[in-house]
Order: C-alpha cells, then structure tokens, then sequence
C-alpha cells in the first residue's frame, strides 16, 4: 500500500504524534540503541525528512511504549507524549531508560502494545493531523486475549480490529490513523497486513533489524504523514 497516494504536492503543515512501540526484550538492543543515537535530533531529522516531501511540521508530539511479554508478568513501560523540540531532553531521558532484557518466550505481546498505543490521547487540533503508530519486533507476536496481566486490551484478534477500523468504536481518527510495523517474515503477523492505512516492513527473522536504519524510518515516517 502507498500511504502518500492522493497527497497534493502543495506545502501544508500537519501536527503529527507519534507513538514509537518497541520491543525491549534481550535481543532487540541494536534498535534501542537506534532510538537512543537519534533521541535528541529526533525533531530536526523528521522535520527535514518532511520537508523533502513538501509537508511542514506545525507541532510533533512522541510517546514512548516499551514492551515485552505481558504473559510473563512483564508489563509495558510509557511515557507521556513529549512535545518536541520542547521536551528533547525528557524524551532522551526517558528512551535512555529503556533496557533491552527479559522477554520469556520467542512470541511477544506486541499486538497488545499496538492496541494500547491506540488508546493515547490524540491530538484533536489542527485542519491537517497525523496519529501514527510505529512498532519494532524482531520477534512473532502472540494473539490478543492471550494474556491476563491486564484487562484494558482486546481478548481477541477480532477485538483489535474492531479497536483498529470499526467506524462506531475505533480508537484513532479514521483519516489521520497510520500503523508502521517492522517485524519477522512470520506467518503471526498476517492478521493484520490488509488493515488500512498500515505499512509492515518484513524482516529476515534470522537476521533481526540489523538493516533497518535510521534513515529508513525517517523515510517510513514522511511517506506516513
């Protein structure tokens, strides 16, 4: 799917919050990693990634939700959404906190971390806005309902997608809504690869998200916007 079909190329500013879902169990320190180089210049690279694409950025606001294995007792870690370039070193701050540990089984509960990420209070000002969610799992991801650590998550794959594009009782706006996904070529995530307005980005499973750069994030995130 092409996220930036039926754009004009006319300049237009957008306020855009971003949730970053990352996976934090013991293999996944290379993207954490990532995350923490770029905190800082965060606002600055997405801003000229977005120039390049005639947009123009009138607020950007980032949350962050860390995730493992809510089956194993593991909950989620997030923050509150950081309004950038105001609140650079609070949200370097808190990504720095973030450890690359635990995570039980190779399944992870990263599903539950999309649906919670879909609850965050969006912003509802602007003409022009974006509310997107950007996950990264080098791992499969275990099916809603699975977990009872929490009882504010859908208990079914069918649930999230009602949470995701039902008209009546969706989370995010129907038109500013956008799902980036990187994770394994791994059957688990066929469930929602027909979702609209959702970008996955397939990765070796052997391999990780070694190749996944910063620079191809800034290029997932201004074609999203």
């Amino acid at each position: 799917m092409n996220m930036d079909e039926n754009i004009s190329s006319e300049k237009y500013s957008v306020n855009v919050d971003l949730v970053l879902c990352i996976d934090c169990t013991g293999s996944m320190g290379p993207v954490i990693d990532m995350v923490k180089k770029n905190a800082l210049t965060f606002h600055e690279q997405i801003t000229k990634a977005l120039e390049k694409k005639d947009r123009e950025v009138e607020q950007l606001r980032i949350k962050v939700i860390g995730f493992r294995d809510l089956t194993y007792g593991e909950d989620m870690e997030e923050s509150k959404f950081f309004d950038l370039p105001q609140e650079n070193e609070a949200f370097e701050k808190f990504v720095n906190g973030l450890q690359a540990t635990g995570g039980g089984d190779a399944p992870e509960t990263a599903l539950d971390a999309i649906a919670y990420a879909m609850k965050s209070p969006w912003v509802k000002e602007g003409s022009k806005k974006r509310h997107i969610i950007m996950l990264w799992t080098d791992a499969p991801t275990k099916m809603p309902g699975e977990q009872t650590l929490r009882d504010d998550l859908p208990k079914s794959i069918a649930e999230f997608r009602t949470w995701y594009d039902d008209p009546q009782e969706a989370k995010m706006n129907a038109f500013a809504k956008r799902l980036i996904v990187f994770a394994p070529d791994d059957p688990s995530w066929d469930c929602i690869q027909d979702l609209p307005l959702t970008n996955i980005s397939r990765v070796d499973l052997d391999k990780g998200l070694s190749e996944v750069t910063i620079d191809i994030v800034l290029t997932m995130l201004a074609n999203s916007v």
